[in-house]
């Protein structure tokens, strides 16, 4: 279980139950913050804290552990899909500004097939998808090359991530040779276009791993505890809670999170013998 570091004031005769790293914030060049779900004999309570741009924030969301009708958590990977289109808006553009003054060679389809072939041979026998008899084959027809070098050179770590870039740059332009070339059908090529800009996106940016808990409140007037991330989509009070990634004890309040809250509320404060009340 994460450590305790409750946040809200206890009121009088509460204590915390169980407290667990719920989710994970980490903002570019600055310290990860963790939030924090904190069962207590009288509430679920989320608070986290988090500095940006030298601007302390604290969010704090509650709700009364006899008020909690309902659990619904979710784990899994989202899908940026409004910056993928920006994304391939941007790459797009600018394969298109590039060809306009560039020599045709270097935006054409010899040249972006050339900046794939290193990387993908080089990945392919760095993961060791092909066979032996492949292998072998391969490299009598890269022998004394640049490539024969690079995919029995063992220490690959700097090399490898300048071919991918370059992979990159060689995916993004092939993808424009398909929609501007007047022999594939403009939904072909562009069906092409999108297939791989979608590798390229998922290549540099990867899916990221999200977390969403509602915690469903009897009373009409509340709307309980949300915490949003990927199938919960976006809060509706942005008050609430963070977007954030689950922490190290997500799956576990995913699995026992409930069954605490029905506890306490039938057991009352004997529940903390069953579960271990936390130190204050």
């Amino acid at each position: 279980m994460g450590k305790n570091l409750m946040a809200a004031v206890l009121s009088e005769n509460e204590f915390v139950i169980r407290s667990y790293q719920c989710t994970i914030l980490r903002p570019l060049f600055m310290k990860p913050s963790i939030g924090f779900l904190s069962i207590t004999n009288k509430r679920v309570v989320y608070h986290s804290e988090s500095n940006k741009a030298g601007n302390a924030n604290a969010i704090i969301s509650e709700i009364p552990i006899y008020d909690v009708s309902g659990i619904s958590t979710y784990i899994g990977r989202s899908f940026n899909f409004l910056g993928f289109l920006l994304f391939s808006a941007a790459i797009y553009f600018l394969t298109m500004f590039l060809s306009g003054f560039l020599p045709e060679f270097f935006t054409g389809w010899a040249f972006s097939i050339i900046l794939l072939i290193p990387y993908g041979i080089g990945f392919l026998f760095e993961k060791n998808i092909l066979n032996q008899d492949i292998k072998r084959k391969i490299l009598e027809n890269l022998e004394n090359t640049p490539v024969e070098n690079l995919v029995q050179n063992k220490d690959t770590g700097i090399l490898m991530p300048i071919l991918r870039v370059l992979f990159l740059i060689g995916a993004s332009l092939l993808g424009y040779n398909f929609v501007k070339d007047p022999s594939f059908v403009g939904f072909v090529g562009f069906a092409v276009l999108i297939a791989i800009y979608l590798l390229v996106f998922e290549m540099l940016f990867g899916q990221k791993r999200s977390f969403g808990l509602k915690v469903n409140s009897k009373g009409s007037g509340s709307s309980g505890l949300y915490i949003r991330g990927g199938a919960f989509g976006q809060s509706r009070n942005p008050g609430e809670a963070i977007t954030a990634n689950p922490a190290v004890d997500a799956e576990t309040i995913a699995a026992e999170l409930g069954a605490l809250v029905l506890d306490i509320q039938q057991m009352g404060d004997f529940a903390a013998q069953k579960w271990g009340k936390s130190e204050n």
